[in-house]
């Protein structure tokens, strides 16, 4: 079944930034089909179930997530509208029209551009706007994510309350933070907004606007495997495009280690995507890459009954059982050999919990840890390479000083 395009092919708010930084990032793209990935579709269940108003169907760990975006929604909402908060009407997931004439001043043909904000309340003229983020990664903060102006600038506008409003927006990621930063739009704010947009909006309708490759504007590009421009701007990030690979590694000195660390994201994101270009290709055409095919992928097999499992075990293992210990039944002897095989998740099992007490949030925490203690052995993994912090550097340089003194 063909998916619907429900942008209609026009610009919206969720590409704001990277249209701002590629105006022709928008017309690239018409005609070329979205392609999900795996952490794509663990935060869209998210999202469907915070829509819903039940967590009912996902995952452990998404569950916990759930009720992480649920709490921090109501903190929100208090902190914004007060004693006035039960009386905020809540609507989630429409989306929002509006028009923009082709030129400045009114002129031309109206262009269209739309906003789907995660969540809206509303009482009076005043309104909340929030944006769910289930994954980690670098969100800008609300004063400065022009996906939150946009929303901003249509919702005041569709509610009819543009003069005299006070818009709130916030972006709710529970793995960054659970006290998200609260910023407010007044009228002044919006008509500013306002114009930013209507010329982005402008430049990415125009007649062959320009092509600007860029991590930010690139990231999800469904172009991108098309573009000039990009497929320049990552090639120029590749280390191999530099003098470090000129030296073995044992001679590099600390910039170029730095140097190599800083771009390797850059380099793997590009070698995997030329990978999953290169299946793409193969599945269409398995002779459109001379000396490569596509082998099968490795089967994986799962035990999905447990319980019919240890009764087979124990129908092949009664005569030894018996003999081992005469007077206790077979199942009894053979449960603890049976249990040695058994790993259990950690995350099922907390889930499992939390359906049995209905507990949830800190108080599950508590439980959980309860039951936990004493049975659990922790092992720690090798250490990974990591980007300092800003404050470790400021501490680093600190000591550095000390010691020089």
């Amino acid at each position: 079944m063909e998916k619907t395009d429900e942008r209609r092919g026009w610009t919206s708010a969720s590409n704001a930034a990277a249209d701002r930084l590629c105006e022709g990032r928008h017309q690239a793209q018409i005609g070329i089909e979205d392609i999900s990935s795996e952490d794509a579709a663990f935060g869209q269940q998210i999202h469907d179930a915070l829509f819903k108003g039940s967590s009912d169907g996902l995952k452990p760990e998404q569950v916990e997530l759930y009720d992480q975006h649920q709490a921090i929604n109501e903190k929100l909402m208090s902190q914004f509208f007060g004693n006035d908060r039960e009386a905020a009407i809540v609507v989630k997931e429409n989306r929002y029209w509006c028009s923009v004439s082709e030129k400045a001043g009114g002129i031309g043909e109206r262009l269209r551009h739309s906003a789907k904000p995660d969540f809206i309340a509303r009482h009076g003229t005043r309104v909340l706007i929030v944006e769910y983020k289930s994954l980690p990664g670098d969100v800008p903060e609300p004063s400065k994510n022009e996906q939150l102006r946009d929303q901003t600038v249509i919702v005041s506008g569709t509610f009819g309350i543009r003069e005299n409003c006070e818009v709130g927006t916030a972006v709710n990621q529970p793995l960054v933070t659970h006290s998200p930063e609260l910023c407010v739009y007044h009228p002044e704010d919006i008509k500013l907004a306002e114009r930013e947009m209507f010329d982005r909006v402008r430049n990415s309708n125009k007649a062959n606007p320009t092509r600007t490759a860029g991590a930010v504007q690139c990231k999800f590009c469904k172009a991108r495997f098309k573009c000039k421009e990009y497929a320049a701007w990552a090639e120029s990030l590749m280390p191999v495009a530099t003098k470090v690979v000129g030296l073995p590694t044992s001679e590099w000195t600390p910039d170029m280690w730095a140097y190599y660390l800083e771009m390797r994201g850059n380099a793997k994101k590009w070698l995997e995507e030329a990978d999953a270009e290169a299946k793409r290709k193969l599945e269409e055409d398995a002779a459109s890459i001379p000396g490569w095919k596509l082998a099968p992928g490795a089967t994986q097999s799962t035990i999905v009954n447990p319980q019919e499992l240890f009764r087979r075990f124990v129908e092949v293992g009664r005569e030894w059982a018996t003999k081992e210990n005469a007077e206790m039944h077979p199942e009894h002897t053979l449960l603890p050999l049976f249990m040695e095989c058994v790993k259990v998740g950690k995350m099922d099992m907390q889930a499992l919990v939390r359906k049995v007490t209905g507990e949830k949030g800190k108080i599950l925490t508590k439980t959980w840890e309860d039951m936990l203690a004493g049975i659990i052995e922790e092992k720690q993994n090798k250490p990974s390479l990591a980007k300092m912090t800003t404050q470790e550097l400021m501490s680093q340089a600190k000591k550095e000083l000390v010691d020089a003194s």
